[in-house]
């Protein structure tokens, strides 16, 4: 067999299988399987056509696998002359592209069925046919069928299991099981004790009820005989009693079943009239009705060999009806039969009917199966095989819809299947993950959002959002579990700054607030000192004047500021020309390892853990790298060509800001004059390298 050419391309930094023509599908047998993105997908919580699905899903285990694609590849090959239609959109197929000439006249036929001339059929067509077929089922056996329906449906039944074979081959079939009914039917009087089998089933009924009490009763009996007869716990029920005393008992109490059916004897006696547990007295009476008395005769005390008898004569009866319950033609009433086996020609062609009427249904099966791959297999495959949906924008067969918060929709979103594997594998995922429930109504899901672009200071569990499902149906989204991780690049940058921010926030606010409480506190002691001081020794207190230490104090922090600022702007200004990277590279000491760490954890991330965890089984790195991630969740901006109407009453008044950017320009201007001919006087360091 000569080799495939197949072609590879890098989506997203991720290597895919591309599919360019029809041949890439028809030899995907030779493609490597260590090569297909997927090797398992399951058909439940996936956003695929359900029909599709369930005609892959062969063995009707839940999951798609590789042979059952490629099962479906061979479908395709036989059905088809041209397989690479169904790489175009669509779910229309011509006469013409039909290979199989069975499909090909079905599908004929379904055109004609419906006055339709022309050679067009799409899945809407064969949606009457599939209602022609419902018609002519028999349905299931009943006990109301007629005897010329009842007939009709065994038939059908046997040509469903032999639908290959021919009308002859189906009646000797049906011939043979019929002589075999009827040595059933004579083994069934020699083991009947001369009842009729209903009779009989009634027996079975009463004695399977009491069966395994009645066994147990036995057992007790010979262990009481083995003591000798002594009062043991065998017999001895008063503990059990005393609880009983206290509540309200009827016969059908559970507590009641679960004693014994009578107490054991050494004489190993069953009483069936009296000394009965009252919770098993109705089915020792039935029992004997319908078992001791029709087979045993009227035996009113049951000795050990009168039970074993009646459980072997219920056995020898059971083994036989059950052979005679598998014989199909034993459904029939044998005086009925026996009269139709003489007319072999009418059951015959009855069998014909059946036989046309059961591959006319296989083929219109065909012949949406074919409709069905014609119109999902290729998207299929574009999510099984490889990924390549996903990294160009295509339908996917995973993503739930689009969740809106927090001016951002983030298209990255899956539907949680409530496996207990999404706690220990989302986190191998390496990205910002929001699990969020959303409720529509009275309906309820889990939801699991991935956040790729944009900033993450403001989520917090508890917020809302707006989900919108596949549909377009809105859901109300409430966020209940963040794993954090980094975001984007842009974020990483400033993330030093925000913290830096953040953390003299925080020791402005402490110090604050320990001002404050000190401030109160000696406000307090004054308030009460003053109060209570006398007012000669108030008159005579000094004015205090401010404290030499302090002024000394202040002048050594303020010296000590000016110092580092000079210190800094004299190894700044000493680059020269080299200024601007100077600043570039003290940005990026700063900047430069949370952008770096942040860079290599986003090029890990990865849907793959989030798959398996939801019962698929990647084989690939399904990978997010940046550029990827940040187009999979959109950030808020004006429309293009938008006006900015300034018609806000409580706008900021700019004549202050205006004038604080003016005085901090001037302030800074001079600081730069100043540290300018400092530098030049006192060390003679000539910053641009000019003198």
């Amino acid at each position: 067999m000569k080799k495939h050419i197949w072609k590879f391309a890098r989506f997203g930094g991720v290597t895919q299988l591309v599919f360019e023509t029809a041949d890439d599908i028809l030899n995907l047998r030779q493609l490597d399987q260590k090569l297909w993105t997927t090797l398992a997908m399951p058909t439940k919580g996936i956003f695929f056509n359900p029909e599709t699905a369930a005609i892959l899903d062969t063995d009707a285990d839940g999951f798609i696998r590789p042979p059952e694609v490629l099962d479906a590849v061979d479908f395709l090959a036989e059905s088809l002359q041209d397989v690479g239609i169904i790489m175009k959109d669509g779910d229309t197929l011509s006469l013409g592209d039909i290979k199989s000439t069975e499909i090909a006249k079905t599908a004929e036929w379904a055109l004609k069925s419906q006055g339709r001339t022309g050679s067009i059929i799409s899945l809407a067509d064969i949606v009457n046919e599939n209602k022609i077929i419902k018609s002519n089922e028999l349905g299931e056996l009943s006990d109301n069928d007629s005897d010329d329906l009842r007939l009709k449906k065994v038939l059908s039944l046997y040509v469903k299991e032999n639908i290959n074979s021919t009308s002859e081959a189906i009646f000797d079939m049906f011939t043979n099981d019929r002589n075999q009914c009827l040595q059933n039917t004579e083994d069934l009087k020699a083991v009947s004790a001369g009842l009729e089998t209903a009779s009989m089933l009634k027996a079975v009924a009463a004695f399977e009820a009491v069966k395994n009490k009645i066994d147990d009763f036995f057992v007790r009996c010979k262990l009481l005989t083995y003591v000798n007869g002594n009062n043991t716990p065998l017999t001895d029920y008063s503990e059990i009693f005393k609880n009983f005393t206290a509540v309200e008992l009827d016969t059908s109490s559970e507590k009641l079943r679960e004693l014994p059916i009578a107490l054991p004897n050494t004489e190993m006696l069953l009483d069936t009239q009296s000394k009965i547990n009252p919770a098993w007295a109705n089915e020792i009476k039935k029992l004997y009705a319908d078992a001791v008395s029709p087979l045993c005769g009227e035996i009113l005390v049951l000795t050990e060999n009168d039970w074993k008898n009646i459980s072997q004569k219920i056995s020898d009866f059971t083994t036989v009806y059950s052979k005679q319950a598998e014989i199909k033609a034993a459904k029939i009433n044998p005086q009925f039969l026996e009269t139709k086996l003489n007319q072999k020609d009418e059951i015959i062609t009855e069998i014909n009917e059946r036989l046309a009427f059961e591959k006319e249904k296989q083929h219109i099966q065909s012949l949406k199966k074919l409709l069905l791959f014609r119109k999902d297999f290729f998207t299929l495959l574009k999510n099984y095989v490889s990924f390549s949906n996903f990294y160009t924008g295509g339908e996917t067969a995973f993503q739930a819809g689009v969740l809106f918060f927090d001016t951002r929709a983030t298209t990255l979103c899956f539907e949680l299947n409530g496996d207990d594997r999404h706690a220990t594998l989302d986190i191998l995922s390496g990205a910002y993950l929001l699990y969020c429930d959303i409720t529509r109504g009275t309906a309820k899901r889990k939801l699991l959002a991935l956040l790729t672009n944009g900033a993450s200071d403001n989520i917090v569990v508890g917020r809302n959002g707006l989900f919108y499902d596949r549909d377009g149906n809105d859901w109300n989204a409430t966020i209940t579990k963040v794993i954090a991780n980094p975001v984007s690049v842009r974020e990483a940058f400033f993330s030093p700054y925000k913290n830096l921010a953040r953390m003299i926030e925080e020791q402005i606010a402490k110090k604050a607030n320990a001002a404050n409480e000190k401030s109160d506190a000696l406000v307090a002691t004054a308030a009460d000192k003053t109060v209570n001081m006398p007012k000669e020794a108030a008159a005579s207190l000094p004015n205090k004047k401010l404290d030499l230490g302090t002024i000394a104090l202040i002048g050594t922090a303020i010296g000590g500021i000016s110092t580092l600022i000079g210190s800094l702007l004299q190894a700044l200004f000493g680059l020269g020309l080299w200024v601007p990277l100077g600043l570039i590279g003290l940005i990026l000491i700063v900047s430069g390892p949370s952008m770096i760490l942040a860079a290599m954890k986003l090029r890990k991330r990865s849907i793959g853990p989030i798959l398996e965890a939801n019962g698929w089984a990647i084989n690939a790195h399904a990978k997010i790298n940046i550029p990827l991630g940040s187009s999979l969740t959109k950030l808020a901006s004006l429309p293009k060509n938008a006006r900015l109407a300034h018609l806000d009453p409580f706008a900021e008044k700019k004549k202050g800001r205006n004038i604080f950017i003016a005085v901090l320009i001037l302030l800074l201007a001079a600081a730069g004059v100043f540290c300018y001919f400092y530098l030049i006087k006192k060390t003679g360091i000539y910053p641009f390298n000019l003198k």
